[in-house]
């Protein structure tokens, strides 16, 4: 669903409208496929030896702007295990 779509059922709701969904999706698993990961080192030179870790992901499909699932980050400092 459209972000938009989505918010003219907020609003619809708001009013006290009773919202109706029927939802037809023809989502399917394809078994196992190829798949990558990006993974990058910059070392500082303040603090060479800290390590900050950043994770995070992207969502998106052919004709949205990409999915809004909380996902987009997560960090954490620390110095390394040895």
């Amino acid at each position: 669903m459209a972000a938009e779509d989505a918010d003219l059922l907020q609003r619809m709701a708001g009013r006290g409208h009773r919202i109706v969904v029927r939802l037809q999706m023809e989502a399917h698993f394809e078994g196992e496929v190829e798949s990558a990961n990006v993974i990058g080192e910059l070392r500082g030179r303040e603090l060479p030896e800290e390590i900050v870790v950043v994770g995070g992901h992207l969502d998106s499909w052919d004709v949205g702007a990409g999915a809004s699932d909380d996902g987009g980050g997560a960090s954490s400092r620390g110095r390394p295990c040895v």
